[in-house]
């Protein structure tokens, strides 16, 4: 016969085990997005509890430039991609892509912002980012 003592005490200890691997839970999400020509179109990627390398896949039909950035910092790399995206403070960046990976290290409690441009032409645009 089995002790209803040990069996509480197993599913107690499954119980913390599975809580403690839900917090390094990786990061995963992807999203779709029709731009139109000549626009941009923001995503915010919610902050990882600590740092964490994350890998941005692009798929566009048409060329994009994509732009990886802390949120905090929204406004000052606005106006430098619009004078001199060299000087923009950027986690990361590829231009003219339709297929493409762009690996980035997001800081931890800190929000990021994923930014996709066209150019001369609409663009249906897919973003997966994978945590690792």
């Amino acid at each position: 016969m089995r002790d209803p003592r040990l069996d509480l005490a197993r599913l107690s200890l499954m119980l913390v085990l599975a809580g403690a691997a839900g917090c390094q839970s990786r990061l995963n999400a992807e999203f779709a997005y029709q731009i139109g020509a000549g626009a941009m179109k923001d995503t915010e990627i919610d902050p990882p509890k600590q740092d964490r390398k994350a890998a941005l896949t692009v798929s566009s039909d048409e060329p994009v430039n994509v732009y990886v950035y802390l949120a905090k910092d929204r406004d000052a790399v606005l106006a430098a991609l619009a004078k001199d995206p060299k000087q923009a403070a950027l986690l990361g960046s590829k231009t003219d892509v339709k297929n493409d990976t762009l690996e980035v290290t997001l800081p931890a409690k800190e929000a990021a912002v994923v930014t996709v441009e066209t150019r001369l032409k609409p663009a249906n645009v897919r973003v997966k980012v994978v945590g690792k």
